[in-house]
């Protein structure tokens, strides 16, 4: 292993979906992971950057996965802002390598033109409010940090169930039919799990204090999306067409500009969502 592989990579939500992807995609490129999850500290608790304190060493690079999403109330606000500020109190013990924070789209305003990095950061939601502070908190360490905005991740394991790739593969799975809001006209971007723990692996390579969108940069219908899940799996259900409760999120379309990551990372090559699909099934 050359030096930049030896030092150490704490992984903070361990368990979770993407923290999770990070872990076992470091792993298979030869870091030194140190995998903790709330079994192991509990960052919610006010003992919790002792604890993390203890664990650190100078030289250490830090992912910050664990939160607690999506923040529905301002009490979840204010637990994900409590963790974060244990994490920050660690951290400042040791001379960490750097901290990769996995922060979200939801930071951005809504845009009719696509994202980049350089998007104005007024989120509209409190879930975007909890990632844009704690981004705050964290710029404030010593540290290289780098950021990862990803937008909709899908992929196996997901825990949400959310709307679109993930909710729709198990629908299909469990010979159900596909509801869809409206036509499902909305465009959107989708990026596979994968794709985010492969940029992640990267940043943490290269210690790239840069703010990254993680997006596959082209944009499509969760009706296309719905319409692919049962070509795919060979399914005879149908999709069901619902009347919508309010209005489209983001107006119906939220486009990413990824000439960031093909510029740091020329050797990136995002995943088609046609074969993220077909890993689905």
């Amino acid at each position: 292993m050359n030096d930049e592989r030896k030092s150490r990579v704490i992984i903070l939500g361990a368990k979770g979906f993407i923290s999770s992807a990070i872990a076992k995609k470091c792993c298979e490129n030869k870091f030194l992971v140190i995998n903790l999850s709330r079994q192991d500290i509990d960052l919610a608790q006010s003992s919790a950057s002792e604890k993390l304190g203890n664990i650190l060493q100078d030289g250490d690079s830090v992912v910050v996965g664990a939160a607690v999403a999506p923040v529905k109330n301002v009490a979840m606000l204010n637990l994900n802002l409590r963790m974060a500020e244990q994490v920050v109190k660690a951290c400042q013990t040791k001379k960490l390598k750097y901290l990769l924070n996995i922060s979200s789209d939801a930071v951005y305003e809504d845009s009719i033109a696509p994202l980049t990095e350089n998007s104005l950061k007024a989120p509209l939601s409190l879930h975007g409010v909890m990632h844009l502070a704690r981004e705050l908190c964290f710029d404030t360490l010593q540290a290289p940090v780098g950021i990862l905005c990803p937008t909709l991740v899908y992929g196996l394991g997901d825990p949400h169930n959310g709307y679109g790739p993930n909710q729709f593969s198990r629908l299909v799975k469990e010979s159900s039919s596909i509801e869809l809001f409206g036509k499902g006209e909305e465009l959107r971007d989708h990026v596979f799990i994968d794709d985010v723990a492969q940029i992640s692996m990267l940043m943490l390579k290269s210690s790239k204090a840069e703010r990254v969108n993680v997006a596959s940069g082209t944009v499509v219908s969760f009706k296309s999306i719905a319409s692919s899940c049962l070509t795919i799996s060979g399914s005879q259900k149908k999709i069901v067409y619902k009347d919508r409760n309010g209005p489209m999120p983001h107006n119906g379309y939220r486009a990413f500009d990824i000439s960031k990551i093909r510029s740091l990372f020329p050797e990136f090559k995002p995943t088609l969502l046609t074969e993220g699909l077909k890993k689905l099934f």
